[in-house]
């Protein structure tokens, strides 16, 4: 019977990593992180400013992209003692920070394969007791068993846990349960749909209510992807949808994500190639959406790499409104054979759903097989990628990986996760990056001679100094936030520099235009019409006629700070040019006839005011 790539994929490791010399582990020293790279320097802020009001500049978004060296000890997550396997974990964070994590657990023996459970609220330094939240029971007494596997969890805004997995006995489906108090109690679990006869992979993803969303692989030897949602909190579930578009050879990785606006999306791998030698059977990731409630559409292919090798094994964080998929990678193998060659991790993403970016290599050494990626992005729309990397050069010899993007063209150099490193396998990474950017990474790790559970993170959040050099002969200053009164007029140049732990520095420079007050300005230049000496107005000798100009100037003035009151500021040149400079610039070159000012040297005072207020006005603009 035909088996999935992923299953096989996953058992030629293990048989090999148990073969691997794991008795000499203590022999190897821990060995440093990757060479640390200078913090990138990000302002944002004010660009225009007046006289005497604050002005606010921003460097939030400044990053460290090796976190800082930052990750720190691993920490094994199992608590098992039987020394029997636990492997492939999905991890989650909560809205109060803690760590939720799911894994499939043998230390029952038997077959007799579980969920377990076990979370952490200090930030990964320690993890809970572990325990199963499957309700199956042990092995029947007939010889028969039932086991769960590849689990994958959630946590939506009010905390509560929601996981999903797959479970065989008879036949294989999807399961779902939830914790409604921080992971101390989960509900019985209850199958999502019976509708396909093999369900396998599910993925879980939670909306804006809370409310969970799955996806799985329906197997008849070829499989399709099929999804389905609950309205309320998974007591009940829609009917089954299947998503797509056509009967595929092989599965693996697959992901689902609700965005902000509850639009779901999925991406899968499959081959749609049936005369391909075996392990080349050109597996494509697949890519649809559909809002909640409404229809899927037609299937995308993501990837650029249109020849027969393969990309498989996809995952998918949606952000603001735009979707970041990575995947292994066969288009660079001397050895197509997705079980035997050596892929590379790619990047693509896209803004509209419909049109994807040319692929992107996110690994930076090409030796030895880059597999299993996971993928996050934080609030700042910084993509953060893990993987298994075999960069050493032997097949009983992995590490995890981690690397960063912030302009989605180019990754950041590839960093080492685990802190320990020998000749055993490390692979099936998972990912939650906090919103600050702060990656937390799990994964599946042979050290001790079988497999378990092991995580790790960067020691704190990235520890930058800020440095703000406002460009007016001011004192610097200190924060990730400043404001700042500048006391003239001018352009000025402000200089933010951030340093990390190591004293690598990084820069970012924001020109800006601080004007006179426009309000204050006009302000005064209405004092200084009301002081005109009546000597100065055309009156054609009547002295009232020189007040009614006076008092029809101001008119025209108020009128103008009204506009500007109102961010009125085309019309307010426009007011400013037409309606008032005409009354007074026939002593330099204006039409004197319409002049209401006669003296030349009371005209170039009110034109020296309006150029001021000209000037101003065109900067607001």
């Amino acid at each position: 019977m035909w088996r999935n790539v992923l299953c096989l994929m996953v058992l030629i490791f293990l048989v090999g990593a148990l073969a691997a010399p794991v008795g000499m582990i203590e022999e190897f020293e821990i060995q440093p992180l990757d060479g640390n790279q200078p913090p990138v320097a990000i302002i944002s802020g004010d660009t225009v400013g007046e006289v005497g009001t604050p002005m606010v500049f921003d460097g939030t978004a400044s990053y460290d992209p090796d976190g800082g060296e930052g990750f720190g000890s691993d920490v094994r997550v199992d608590d098992d003692t039987s020394g029997l396997w636990q492997a492939w974990s999905s991890m989650a964070l909560a809205p109060d920070g803690s760590i939720h994590a799911v894994w499939n657990d043998d230390r029952e023996g038997n077959y007799d394969r579980d969920i377990y459970y076990a979370n952490s609220s200090d930030g990964g330094a320690t993890w809970s007791k572990n325990y199963p939240i499957n309700d199956d029971g042990f092995p029947q007494g007939n010889g028969s068993r039932v086991s769960q596997s590849t689990p994958s969890i959630a946590v939506d805004h009010m905390g509560r846990i929601h996981v999903v997995w797959w479970e065989c006995e008879n036949t294989c489906g999807v399961y779902y349960s939830r914790s409604d108090d921080g992971g101390r109690s989960f509900i019985k679990g209850e199958r999502v749909s019976n509708s396909e006869k093999v369900q396998q992979w599910p993925e879980v993803a939670v909306d804006s209510n809370g409310n969970p969303h799955v996806a799985w692989f329906a197997t008849y030897g070829w499989h399709q992807v099929y999804y389905a949602y609950s309205i309320d909190s998974g007591q009940t579930w829609t009917p089954s949808v299947n998503v797509s578009d056509a009967w595929e050879i092989g599965n693996g990785l697959m992901a689902i994500e609700v965005d902000e606006n509850d639009r779901v999306h999925i991406v899968w791998g499959g081959s749609r190639n049936i005369n391909n030698p075996p392990g080349q059977n050109n597996h494509d990731v697949f890519y649809d959406s559909a809002p909640k409630g409404g229809s899927f559409g037609t299937d995308i292919m993501v990837g650029d790499e249109g020849t027969l090798l393969s990309q498989h094994n996809p995952v998918m964080s949606v952000k603001d409104g735009a979707i970041h998929i990575v995947w292994e990678d066969m288009r660079n193998s001397p050895d197509p054979d997705i079980f035997r060659g050596e892929g590379d991790i790619y990047y693509s993403y896209s803004t509209d759903g419909q049109n994807f970016s040319a692929a992107i290599q996110v690994n930076d050494n090409s030796t030895g097989r880059k597999e299993l990626p996971a993928i996050g992005v934080d609030a700042s729309g910084r993509v953060h990628v893990v993987w298994g990397d075999g960069r050493g050069g032997n097949a009983t010899w992995s590490d995890i990986y981690y690397s960063t993007s912030s302009d989605w063209a180019t990754f950041s150099e590839s960093i080492r996760v685990n802190n320990v490193t020998g000749p055993y396998i490390k692979m099936i990474p998972d990912l939650a990056v906090s919103e600050s950017g702060n990656p937390h990474v799990m994964w599946t790790d042979a050290r001790n001679g079988d497999y378990d559970l092991y995580f790790n993170r960067a020691i704190s959040e990235p520890v930058l100094e800020y440095e703000w050099n406002f460009g007016d002969g001011s004192a610097k200053e200190s924060g990730v936030t400043v404001t700042h009164n500048y006391t003239k007029a001018g352009n000025y140049t402000v200089i933010l520099t951030v340093t990390d732990e190591s004293g690598e520095t990084g820069s970012d420079t924001l020109d800006i235009v601080v004007t006179g007050s426009l309000l204050p300005l006009i302000d005064e230049l209405e004092d200084y019409i009301k002081n005109i000496p009546i000597s100065a107005f055309k009156s054609n000798g009547k002295e009232q006629n020189a007040e009614n100009r006076r008092n029809a100037l101001l008119n025209k003035l108020r009128a103008l700070e009204n506009l500007v009151m109102d961010q009125e500021y085309q019309e307010a040149i426009e007011k400013l040019e037409h309606d008032l400079i005409g009354k007074f610039d026939g002593c330099f070159g204006g039409h004197s006839p319409n002049d209401w000012i006669v003296d030349c040297s009371v005209q170039q005072e009110l034109l020296e005011y309006a150029s001021l207020i000209r000037s101003g006005l065109s900067i607001l603009l």
